[in-house]
């Protein structure tokens, strides 16, 4: 999942202020500009989603998102999903227990991250950070934001409507 902005800038940051010494006015404006968060996913029947997070992304939302339009768009579209195996990364949202306990369920102990062989055993283990195997941080969020911003969004309803085009033509 990434967060995408109408200017391209992608925060990956926390803000920090560096000064010689106090500042004594402070003047506050906004650096990325209005932004969405994009959640998709790649299998070897396609792209699946996007998925669009319009607030910050909590472990409730996530969820809600898998149970509610992830798992059925899978369930419609793709193999039996005992057949299938789901990765992801270590996002908090994405390994908090209540997600991991329903992808437990749903998957069969057929997940890969970071923290489930400390939640199941049998889970398998998912290098974090091996680019090589991990197709969406690889390959996928640059191919969007180059296509995306190449059109250069104004808005979020613009961004948006850009990214469901360019990966539904992938």
């Amino acid at each position: 999942m990434k967060p995408l902005s109408c200017n391209g800038v992608v925060n990956k940051q926390n803000v920090r202020f560096w000064a010689r010494e106090l500042p004594h006015t402070l003047h506050e404006e906004e650096n990325y500009g209005a932004k969405v968060n994009v959640w998709t996913a790649i299998s070897t029947h396609g792209i699946i989603g996007p998925f669009f997070f319009h607030d910050t992304v909590t472990k409730e939302r996530h969820k809600d998102m898998l149970e509610n339009s992830f798992i059925p768009h899978l369930l419609a579209t793709s193999p039996p999903i005992h057949t299938q195996s789901f990765m992801q990364d270590g996002a908090h949202p994405h390994t908090a227990n209540v997600v991991l306990d329903f992808l437990y369920e749903t998957f069969n102990l057929c997940v890969m991250s970071h923290r489930f062989p400390e939640r199941h055993e049998g889970g398998k283990l998912w290098p974090p950070h091996s680019p090589d195997i991990n197709p969406c941080n690889f390959f996928l969020w640059g191919f969007l934001k180059e296509k995306v911003f190449h059109r250069r969004p104004e808005n979020i309803v613009q961004l948006r409507a850009h990214s469901e085009v360019v990966l539904r033509a992938f």
